[in-house]
């Protein structure tokens, strides 16, 4: 508790975190809330909607499928404010400052492992809030019981968004400075996924979804083909998609090991350098 108020004192300080954090919840309740009338396909005559919310991307039980997948395209907003907030420890000698007041290296690091815990937190928690709300605007007689069908997808934005937390935190302890490293976490990002369509075509799904961020990035795949039919005909089958309907515990299990070894891998780097 005493290093998260140390860490909590720096954040509530600093108007970028709350101007970061707020951006990043504004966004997501206009995204949340105005998906329901994006309109796709336009008035079908054999399956009639006028846009998502009439085919049902806030029905339970997908609902928190459809919801945390928007999100996943803003997950570097928190991501580069951790990216700062570390990065600023080294330019500034805060850091340091704390080892001389008392607290060892080990300590240090458990502290920005705790921001990495607390604001992956406030953004799925904020998806929960809103989530919610929208389940009983949009479903008539729903129960309590009811909100947890489908939830595990809930805790697979968590992980996704707290492994990449990781990786920004193991990537700033070795590089440091925040425009390097943003810069490194974006081309490593891209560079991956065309990596990762090398080896899906010589070796298959089974090898391209082992590397580091191919996991985390099959927890939460696209949810709205299963939504959509044309004259009778599904949208998966026609464009060969699948929009699955449950986490797959394989990729979860992958993405929790992979931060794992992003967090002892930076713990090792900040144990042994200059501060």
């Amino acid at each position: 508790m005493k290093l998260f108020k140390i860490e909590w004192l720096k954040l509530s300080g600093h108007p970028f975190f709350w101007v970061g954090m707020g951006l990043y919840v504004l966004l997501i309740i206009v995204l949340l809330f105005s998906l329901g009338e994006f309109n796709i396909m336009g008035q079908q005559e054999n399956n009639t909607f006028s846009n998502l919310a009439d085919a049902g991307v806030y029905d339970m039980p997908f609902l928190w499928h459809d919801i945390t997948y928007i999100p996943t395209y803003l997950k570097f907003i928190p991501v580069f404010l951790l990216i700062f907030f570390v990065a600023n420890e080294y330019t500034y000698r805060t850091g340091r400052q704390n080892v001389i007041d008392g607290l060892s290296k080990g300590q240090l690091f458990l502290s920005k492992v705790y921001t990495a815990l607390f604001i992956s937190l406030i953004c799925t928690l904020s998806i929960v809030v809103f989530g919610v709300i929208l389940a009983f605007m949009y479903n008539e007689g729903i129960g309590l019981s009811d909100l947890f069908i489908g939830s595990d997808y809930v805790l697979a934005y968590f992980l996704e968004l707290f492994f990449l937390m990781a990786f920004a935190l193991f990537l700033t302890v070795f590089l440091k400075r925040s425009a390097v490293v943003v810069i490194v976490l974006l081309l490593y990002y891209v560079m991956e996924a065309i990596g990762a369509r090398v080896i899906l075509s010589y070796f298959g799904n089974e090898y391209a979804t082992l590397l580091p961020t191919q996991p985390s990035r099959e927890l939460n795949l696209q949810p709205f083909t299963r939504l959509l039919q044309v004259r009778g005909i599904s949208m998966d089958d026609l464009l060969d998609l699948n929009s699955p309907d449950q986490v797959s515990r394989k990729f979860m299990m992958l993405t929790f090991a992979y931060t794992l070894v992003f967090l002892a891998s930076g713990f090792y780097i900040f144990k042994r350098k200059n501060l």
